[in-house]
């Protein structure tokens, strides 16, 4: 794959070079912040250490995407996975991947202004999910929630269905990410007539977990920033309490 990348890796290294400090053999390769997408970089520095998703990217060839006009999305993608992992730059500049996603995004996403993380996470991977002729992303990023609608003082009146999801939005506004999760997981609707209750069928390997910076009030019809400190985040969290067999029991 790197030899398709460039004649060869020296070359690709030259070629983003420009006369760079090259990092120690201890450490790791930072991203430029020219233009405020702090938020981008740090979705690619998470992805470049998972394992199985830098191995994805950097074990497929070009023969195995579909043709499509986003491509240039997963090439530059290759290239800035490789250099992260391999060079020896003490930082590269990201600028041509987030133009290639900007393309994508039919200017929805604009450089230089601060970007919901969730948004451009979700722009990326629906990209690599067109482009890859296999579901292992798929499998990776994307797990399924069972949800149970039920009315209000008529137990015999339900619903259910199995839905997928990537995403938790979780409130700063609970004690800690449990409560925060489980918060998440009950929602009242139609003015406390129905009650939405969500489980956990099957969780996947990479979680993204959304801190919301703004709520919402419905009864002014307006957005209001958070400001509350979330004070508990654990090392390791224990989804299984979570999943559907086991959340009885943590209720």
């Amino acid at each position: 794959v790197l030899n398709e990348l460039c004649d060869n890796f020296e070359e690709l290294m030259d070629s983003t070079c420009n006369n760079q400090e090259e990092r120690s053999i201890d450490s790791f390769v930072g991203l430029k912040n020219n233009k405020n997408y702090c938020y981008f970089n740090s979705i690619i520095q998470c992805y470049v250490h998972h394992p199985i998703f830098s191995r994805i990217i950097l074990s497929t060839n070009k023969i195995d995407l579909f043709h499509s006009s986003n491509s240039n999305v997963f090439t530059e993608l290759q290239k800035l996975f490789a250099l992260m992992l391999f060079g020896w730059q003490k930082k590269l500049d990201p600028t041509v991947l987030l133009n290639c996603l900007l393309k994508t995004s039919k200017n929805e996403l604009m450089i230089g202004q601060q970007q919901d993380c969730a948004e451009l996470n979700m722009l990326m991977i629906s990209d690599l999910l067109s482009l890859l002729q296999t579901n292992e992303i798929k499998k990776l990023m994307f797990g399924q929630i069972i949800e149970q609608f039920e009315i209000v003082n008529n137990l015999h009146d339900q619903e259910k269905r199995i839905q997928e999801f990537s995403i938790i939005p979780l409130s700063t506004k609970k004690v800690n990410i449990y409560f925060a999760i489980n918060d998440y997981l009950t929602e009242i609707l139609d003015q406390g007539e129905i009650v939405k209750s969500m489980s956990f069928k099957k969780i996947p390997k990479i979680l993204l977990l959304l801190y919301q910076r703004v709520d919402y009030n419905r009864t002014e019809k307006i957005t209001l920033k958070v400001d509350d400190k979330f004070k508990c985040f654990c090392k390791e969290l224990k989804m299984d309490v979570f999943l559907s067999n086991n959340l009885k029991q943590l209720k």
